[in-house]
């Protein structure tokens, strides 16, 4: 890819947060490119079920070119020095980059006639990881990192987006997908039902049960804070610390309505919040701001 393309794809990355999420991004500079030491590959579990492993750096993302169309198991590993996360945008048939960039310049809303919700990856904090059982349909793709500033201003990180295509494959047998799960995370419109959580590794089924797409951010509430400290701080940020860990302890970003996916999350134990920055277009409200906030404990105790 030219760097003249990186820029347009920069460009077309940025201003599809501006639509999705309904805030400005901060301008994202395209760094120098490195070549990946070793291209990376898909694998495959004993059951069957392609993996694919997203390194995130810091001025970028090691990930295969082509991925298979079905369900994959999909892993995020930062090792970038600051939290990381990944949205995938799937381009519509017959837009270009050019169209895409052009169009968003013109300050059209991109979805749904540019970009599809493809689901994403959870932020993680450095060191981290988030997997993911999803499915993802064929066609031209962006994965990209979305990361909030203190006044909950979406930005891409310089160079952290990266184009790819999903390719035809063989489907996956069912009996390939997880087999149990520790609850359903269902999300609505404009609120969530959760299992009882607990400390440690539990991989949970995550459904869009609404007709919105929606995402589940999940963030450790800070020890002296509370829901209502949550709640008044992402309706007016004013550029100060969140009360809860920025740094993130995974999730899932956006997914389209109807969609099914298993969410492997490892919490400590601890009082969290889930929230939802989508953008409700005809309101201009974030799904935050509509009630979909919640607040729930991790117990100390393992799978039982």
């Amino acid at each position: 890819m030219t760097l003249k393309r990186d820029v347009l794809l920069g460009l077309a990355i940025a201003l599809v947060s501006v639509g999705c999420l309904g805030r400005p991004v901060q301008p994202t500079p395209v760094p120098p490119r490195q070549p990946t030491p070793t291209p990376p590959t898909i694998g495959q579990t004993a059951s069957g079920l392609p993996t694919i492993e997203i390194t995130a750096l810091d001025a970028g993302y090691q990930a295969p070119e082509e991925m298979p169309a079905g369900w994959v198991q999909a892993t995020l590993v930062n090792r970038s020095s600051a939290q990381r996360n990944v949205q995938f945008f799937r381009i519509n048939p017959g837009i270009s980059l050019d169209e895409l960039a052009g169009a968003l310049t013109s300050g059209e809303y991109p979805v749904p006639r540019l970009v599809q919700f493809g689901g994403g990856l959870g932020t993680v904090p450095p060191g981290g990881r988030q997997q993911t059982v999803m499915e993802l349909t064929e066609g031209l793709y962006v994965m990209a990192s979305l990361i909030h500033d203190w006044y909950l201003v979406p930005r891409v990180p310089p160079g952290v987006y990266k184009q790819f295509r999903v390719v035809p494959a063989p489907p996956v047998p069912a009996s390939a997908l997880p087999q149990r799960d520790d609850g359903e995370l269902a999300m609505l419109d404009y609120a969530y039902t959760l299992p009882n959580m607990t400390s440690g590794e539990h991989t949970y089924k995550l459904v869009n049960k609404g007709a919105d797409p929606h995402e589940i951010l999940i963030r450790q509430i800070n020890p002296d804070k509370t829901l209502a400290d949550v709640t008044a701080y992402v309706i007016d940020p004013g550029g100060l610390p969140p009360p809860y860990d920025e740094f993130g302890s995974g999730g899932a970003l956006v997914f389209a309505a109807g969609t099914t996916a298993w969410m492997t999350l490892d919490l400590t134990p601890g009082n969290y919040v889930g929230i939802c920055f989508v953008v409700e277009p005809k309101s201009q409200k974030t799904h935050t701001q509509l009630g979909m906030v919640i607040q729930f404990e991790v117990a100390n105790r393992g799978r039982d």
